[in-house]
């Protein structure tokens, strides 16, 4: 997994005013979390919404490989990575 921190929307407001797309289940007083997919569906990723602040984060649940490049410390390279020898 990895994370991305994502432009905030205006603490106090509503998320769905800000993303038209994704689904949102409330977790918490303060914590919304929003997905592209119903709860018998894999998804690809989370945003995370702390609804005091505004602050977002998205959670890749699913790492796309980029060819070439290792998953594990994204040194680029062919075969087994010279950094961590993983397989690229």
């Amino acid at each position: 997994m990895r994370t991305e921190v994502l432009k905030g929307i205006p603490p106090q407001s509503n998320p769905f005013h800000y993303d038209a797309f994704n689904m949102g289940t409330q977790v918490a007083s303060n914590c919304i979390i929003m997905h592209d997919s119903h709860n018998d569906q894999k998804t690809r990723s989370i945003i995370v919404i702390n609804t005091d602040t505004g602050e977002r984060m998205r959670v890749y649940l699913v790492e796309e490989k980029t060819p070439g490049v290792c998953p594990e410390c994204n040194t680029q390279g062919g075969g087994n990575c010279p950094t961590c020898d993983r397989s690229i």
